[in-house]
């Protein structure tokens, strides 16, 4: 008889949250990093990505 003989699930996830109290998206922005005065602005500037990875590894006999 076959089936299943083996299950794995795995889960990931990177950059969920950032704990800070910094009120714009990234504490961690630099719109012109040719321009000093505007280091560290987020005009313009896009929130660091959240990553969720699934996975499921099956095993059948």
């Amino acid at each position: 008889m076959s089936g299943f003989n083996r299950v794995q699930l795995e889960l990931s996830g990177f950059n969920l949250f950032t704990i800070t109290d910094y009120t714009g998206f990234d504490p961690e922005a630099a719109s012109d990093l040719n321009d000093p005065t505007r280091i560290g602005l987020d005009q313009y500037a896009f929130p660091n990505s959240r990553i969720f990875q699934v996975g499921i590894n099956l095993g059948f006999q």
